[in-house]
């Protein structure tokens, strides 16, 4: 028997196998939502030049109102928040995920958190030994707001 997604009844009688299956499936687009996530991550921490962070923090913060733009990332956002506070008591990443959402989310203060997260040594040992392993220069930073 051939399961089938438009088979699966989420108000109506729950079949295990059905209920199985679908989670499953939600595992597995996360599974590959966050591969892909950290592919992407890894890659800009290789490819972006050490003044980064600088320029970073010298650029002017622009409120992110472009409709479908602003969305998309609260969106995202939304979904890693929730996600990294189950894994808190499932198994996972619940607070790294957490971190990661705060990158998406518009808030008022995000700038000041997200820079108080990059001036901990810890984020700075953690991308500038990722660097170092490659053979590329280190970051540059600086102290923010």
């Amino acid at each position: 028997m051939v399961l089938l997604l438009s088979d699966f009844r989420p108000f109506g009688s729950f079949d295990l196998r059905q209920l199985l299956f679908f989670a499953g499936v939600t595992a597995a687009v996360f599974a590959l939502f966050v591969a892909v996530g950290t592919a992407a991550l890894f890659r800009f921490v290789l490819t972006a030049d050490e003044d980064f962070f600088i320029r970073l923090r010298e650029k002017k913060s622009e409120p992110v109102h472009a409709g479908l733009l602003f969305f998309v990332r609260n969106a995202v956002g939304a979904v890693l928040l929730a996600a990294g506070v189950l894994m808190l008591f499932l198994p996972g990443q619940g607070i790294l995920t957490i971190l990661l959402s705060l990158f998406f989310l518009e808030f008022p203060g995000r700038r000041r958190v997200i820079f108080r997260i990059l001036d901990s040594r810890r984020t700075q040992a953690g991308l500038n030994g990722i660097r170092k392993k490659f053979g590329k220069k280190q970051f540059n930073f600086r102290k923010s707001l």
